[in-house]
């Protein structure tokens, strides 16, 4: 019998999440991290120790064991390309995208706009701790808001992984549990900043500026614009 069987049928739908630049974005980070476990033996581990352990953040801001500055810039490499990922993953599942902008520009403002974040917060949060005379408050309190991000960023590795490419677990699944556990961390942020103004004895009234100005005021300005999207 010659000839070839040719069965036709209707073709998959595509995966808005696989493609090949999505596969080098959630690999990059791997990458990183497996540098990052060869010089610091269980970095995961540390950083644990850091966001649920006052004491263990506290002696690491004030002397240089936390790691070496390899250490500390490839973790926060690591969690800007991870947390950018995995809000572009959000973004399509949410459908909260602008319209013809494709995938990887999408990418590229997450993180454009993660890093002008944080260089914000960080400007505000030297300028608030020049101007009160709270300098070194300030600077402990950014330093543990960078673990919090470069501890989230850590699951997030393998997370942003397993949503393109592993069909048994449903994506919604995968992105609530991130989003509960950030939501988890938000919270213990707000927590661990109201324990460093009671330890400095510092002026109740900068907590609530900074805390309106720098924490409320972008969640409200976000809930609205989320809100007039959907």
């Amino acid at each position: 019998m010659s000839g070839s069987l040719i069965i036709t049928g209707n073709p998959l739908p595509e995966d808005i999440f696989r493609s090949d630049w999505i596969l080098g974005m959630v690999i990059l980070p791997l990458f990183l991290y497996a540098i990052v476990s060869s010089i610091e033996y269980l970095p995961f581990v540390r950083l644990t120790k850091r966001v649920f352990r006052y004491s263990f953040s506290n002696a690491d801001f004030r002397s240089s064991s936390g790691g070496t500055q390899l250490y500390e810039t490839l973790l926060g490499l690591i969690a800007l390309l991870s947390i950018s990922i995995f809000l572009y993953f959000t973004e399509l599942h949410f459908n909260l995208v602008i319209p013809g902008l494709k995938g990887p520009y999408m990418c590229l403002i997450n993180l454009g706009f993660l890093i002008g974040a944080i260089t914000f917060r960080y400007i505000v949060s030297f300028l608030t701790g020049y101007l009160t005379g709270t300098k070194e408050m300030f600077d402990e309190y950014f330093y543990i808001i960078s673990q919090f991000y470069k501890f989230l960023a850590i699951p997030l590795v393998f997370v942003n992984f397993l949503i393109p490419y592993m069909i048994i677990v449903p994506d919604i699944f995968l992105i609530l549990t991130i989003l509960s556990l950030a939501l988890i961390l938000y919270i213990l942020r707000y927590i661990r900043l109201s324990l460093l103004f009671i330890r400095r004895s510092s002026s109740l009234f900068y907590l609530i500026l900074y805390l309106c100005a720098l924490e409320f005021t972008p969640v409200l300005i976000l809930y609205r614009y989320l809100a007039g999207t959907v």
